[in-house]
């Protein structure tokens, strides 16, 4: 067995799972089928599945946590992969056709601590050998690689010897991490985000959320006159398709919502050159694509800036993900409300495949004519997941989204809406961004958002927010408002029990931060029925501390927090009354204190909600007893 320190990618992408409830973590299970030829025996398929993984180091890989509390990878041996069996009634074409105890084994969890990031279930029809199906955690392999490993299992049942080995694999990936050029992109990265997260809009996209939901509709179009129309652009503008596409979701969901300023969390692929081609990896990292439609700008313009914004992103894409995380997680608070990016951009563009292709010089040939929207449903946490494909002769455009935020009709008009704004702005790149973004309106747009606008930038869900207030603070009357120009939120109470009240209102308010939509007031009157009271700021109430500060732990999650968290951290007695980010908490230590929980018989929080910014008291609120099998009771 090797044992090397954890990449940055790969701490992120195991945090992030952790951080996401076990119903949700789907998401990050890459699956593909293989057809396997008549015939083919159990025996064929276990020794493909062996060669395999002695092939991919990564494939061989767990994640632990080692005795001086470091974070490390473990790359076992070479050795058999268990292949799970599964029964079903007739060859599918797409895993979500899969049902039974195959839909069952694609969807639990991969314990990335014991288990290799690989599952290989053998399907069988009428108690034949038809297909086999992978199951790639997203950390060992991106779709590119999942796709390239698909056609090496189904050339190793034919013939294993003909799929050659690709030698240590995780320690190139570390040194490349490692050297100079990395470490300073890591530190410009973090300057970066430093400057600019403090003034990002908490929320771009005021609307409902249903966070205990993970079910998407997806839409998508395959469409040859929109890759004419794209290649018409990516020529015409000289701009990468990605960012074409992009400026052309921006401007239709400003036409459905009537809103300007959008913000993406996209994936980089940041593959180093020098690694073999036939590596199996995951090299994706997030970063953050925030843009704004103006008025007056040509489509060319806006694409322009697009992509600008683009770039921006990806130069600081790779940095330390601990000190990211305490940058969030800090800035929250001054924000006063959780930085809500809900929306993922993926794209597979290819440039370089489209300028082999000739458009004919009469372009266009024909009318615009919506191509047909395809439905099916998609397992993953985000509001808004869009995505364009590689593209060839036909160019694939797929948005998928919660019922909770688009009607079915809302949603398939938004995908015709992207369709026409490409195929508009290709007969005519200086036409206006407004004159794009009325053509392609359907009926009943914008649909403005009910939320209440404090800025141009900046929303509140003025109901939720005093809801919450009022449930909190028992027994006080709630009324908040909007005063000034510009506008700021201020909150109006009056109680009977002065002192009590501005005690809770440091809890509540830090336990309001973490919900989207749900603002922290800028200002807090106060009022004693009798008359007399106070105006407190925001920051009056966060630095506030009662005379008698809760040290004292009131239920039996609290105590094992209080315990596990101050032996993690080395802290001293910690206050349940304020975030663990403002007591020194820091991102470095979630993991250990997941498993430190979990090792107590204890779950229920996702790991980034005990950094912060919500109390302490909160995050022991969430959690939750598990049963001698692991199910959370």
């Amino acid at each position: 067995m090797a044992r090397a320190p954890l990449t940055q990618r790969q701490y992120r992408f195991w945090l992030e799972y952790l951080n996401t409830p076990i119903s949700q973590r789907l998401f990050m299970h890459l699956v593909q089928l293989v057809h396997l030829p008549s015939g083919t025996s159990y025996e064929q398929v276990a020794a493909a599945a062996e060669h395999i993984v002695s092939r991919h180091d990564a494939l061989r890989t767990r994640f632990a946590v080692d005795e001086n509390g470091q974070y490390v990878q473990l790359v076992d041996g070479p050795g058999p992969l268990p292949v799970h069996q599964a029964e079903l009634g007739e060859v599918v074409e797409d895993q979500n056709d899969l049902t039974g105890a195959a839909a069952e084994l694609v969807q639990r969890p991969l314990d990335l601590s014991t288990e290799w990031p690989l599952r290989i279930i053998a399907l069988r029809v009428a108690g034949r050998l038809r297909q086999l199906c992978l199951v790639v955690h997203h950390v060992a392999a991106d779709r590119e690689a999942v796709a390239h490993l698909r056609e090496e299992v189904a050339a190793a049942v034919i013939a294993p010897r003909a799929v050659s080995h690709v030698p240590g694999s995780f320690i190139r990936q570390l040194e490349l991490e490692s050297g100079d050029r990395a470490r300073r992109r890591g530190a410009s990265a973090l300057r970066h985000w430093n400057a600019l997260l403090p003034s990002m809009p908490g929320v771009v996209l005021p609307y409902c959320r249903d966070n205990d939901q993970d079910l998407q509709r997806l839409g998508w179009i395959d469409s040859s006159a929109l890759a004419d129309a794209l290649r018409v652009l990516h020529r015409r503008i000289e701009a990468p398709v990605p960012g074409i596409v992009l400026a052309a979701i921006n401007l239709a969901l400003t036409s459905w919502s009537g809103l300007h300023l959008w913000r993406w969390e996209t994936l980089v692929n940041n593959r180093p050159k020098e690694l073999d081609a036939n590596t199996v990896g995951c090299f994706m990292d997030f970063t953050l694509v925030q843009s704004r439609v103006q008025a007056g700008d040509t489509f060319a313009e806006y694409v322009a800036a697009v992509t600008r914004d683009m770039l921006l992103g990806v130069r600081h894409s790779v940095c330390d993900a601990d000190q990211l995380i305490d940058i969030e997680a800090s800035n929250t608070i001054q924000r006063g409300t959780s930085l809500d990016a809900p929306m993922i951009y993926n794209f597979k563009g290819a440039d370089g495949d489209m300028r082999a292709i000739t458009v004919p010089a009469s372009w266009p040939a024909t009318t615009f004519d919506s191509a047909k929207v395809q439905w099916a449903e998609r397992h993953d946490p985000a509001l808004l997941f869009a995505r364009v494909h590689r593209i060839s002769e036909v160019a694939t455009i797929s948005l998928a989204a919660r019922a909770s935020l688009l009607s079915a009709e809302d949603h398939r008009h938004l995908i015709e809406a992207v369709e026409k704004i490409v195929w508009s702005a290709a007969a005519d790149i200086s036409i206006p961004v407004d004159e794009l973004r009325a053509e392609a309106a359907a009926p009943h747009w914008p649909r403005i958002p009910d939320w209440t606008q404090l800025s141009e930038d900046r929303w509140v869900d003025l109901a939720a927010t005093e809801g919450f207030l009022a449930g909190r603070l028992g027994g006080s009357d709630v009324r908040c408002a909007l005063e000034g120009d510009p506008a700021v939120l201020v909150a109006r109470i009056t109680t009977d029990a002065y002192e009590p009240c501005l005690a809770d209102l440091g809890r509540a308010a830090r336990d309001m931060l973490p919900i989207p939509g749900i603002q922290v007031p800028d200002r807090f009157n106060l009022r004693r029925p009798s008359g007399g009271g106070a105006t407190y700021s925001r920051s009056d109430v966060f630095e506030y501390a009662p005379a008698a500060a809760t040290t004292v732990a009131q239920s039996e999650a609290e105590r094992v927090l209080r315990e596990v968290l101050e032996a993690e951290s080395g802290k001293g007695t910690l206050d349940f009354d304020r975030s663990y980010i403002e007591q020194g908490g820091r991102a470095a230590e979630l993991i250990r204190v997941h498993f430190a929980l979990e090792a107590r018989g204890w779950t229920g929080a996702p790991v980034k909600t005990v950094l912060g910014p919500s109390s302490l008291r909160n995050v022991a609120a969430r959690l939750r007893r598990m049963d001698d099998g692991g199910a959370i009771r």
